[in-house]
């Protein structure tokens, strides 16, 4: 055999080497494109922001409570978020602390200094009801004078009391009202009176029935009415 031969056999094997040792492997394929983690979804808070009105500060109070069901009733999130206050008592005689809540709302227009509404939760569960309906309840330090869950007459059981502003253009007047249930409505069994002007002073004094209420204030503050006193 000559030496063209010999080169012409050896590229022959070559090629067949290559050809063979290739043609089992999978083609090539790109390498995969890096993905984007997704982006966290913000969970909306079931509190929300402060309260506009009394019926906001109802959904407010449902929304979390119901998203959180273990959360005791003075839950230490409605002062933080909303400066809330909270008191507990049995107002209805089952033997359980119910919670109430005195919650600053924040409407477009009050005369009032410091509106609010106070809210009660049962520890038997049903709706959340609110005191007055309106929103008139007070949450200054007048306001928080007034804010009670104490047995005011006798019964045993607790009633709530607060605050609550009647105002007008040049004044408020406010009067104590003493929420009692008597185990089918709420009745009022506070002053029977039409509210005091420019409230300067609350006090409780005594216990159950022997409880006694001075709310001192009176000094007229519109211009032209002449010399008051408290």
């Amino acid at each position: 055999m000559n030496w063209r031969a010999v080169l012409a056999l050896g590229a022959l094997v070559l090629s067949g080497a290559c050809h063979s040792a290739g043609s089992g492997d999978d083609p090539p394929t790109a390498a995969p494109s890096p993905t984007s983690a997704p982006s966290p979804t913000a969970t909306p808070d079931p509190l929300g922001p402060p309260p506009a009105d009394a019926a906001a500060a109802v959904a407010g109070l449902t929304g979390f409570f119901a998203s959180q069901p273990g959360a005791g009733g003075c839950a230490d999130r409605l002062k933080s978020a909303w400066g809330a206050f909270c008191l507990e008592g049995d107002v209805d005689g089952d033997g359980k602390a119910d919670a109430a809540y005195l919650v600053p709302i924040h409407p477009a227009a009050s005369a009032a200094a410091a509106p609010a509404v106070v809210v009660l939760r049962r520890a038997r569960g049903g709706p959340f009801e609110r005191f007055p309906a309106d929103g008139d309840a007070d949450a200054s330090a007048l306001g928080l004078l007034a804010f009670s869950i104490a047995d005011r007459n006798g019964d045993l059981t607790a009633e709530i009391s607060y605050l609550r502003n009647s105002c007008t253009a040049t004044a408020c007047s406010g009067h104590v009202q003493i929420q009692s249930w008597d185990g089918t409505a709420w009745r009022d069994i506070g002053p029977g009176d039409d509210g005091v002007v420019a409230v300067s002073g609350i006090e409780f004094t005594g216990k159950a029935a022997d409880t006694k209420i001075a709310v001192r204030g009176g000094k007229m503050t519109a211009p032209g009415a002449g010399p008051t006193r408290p």
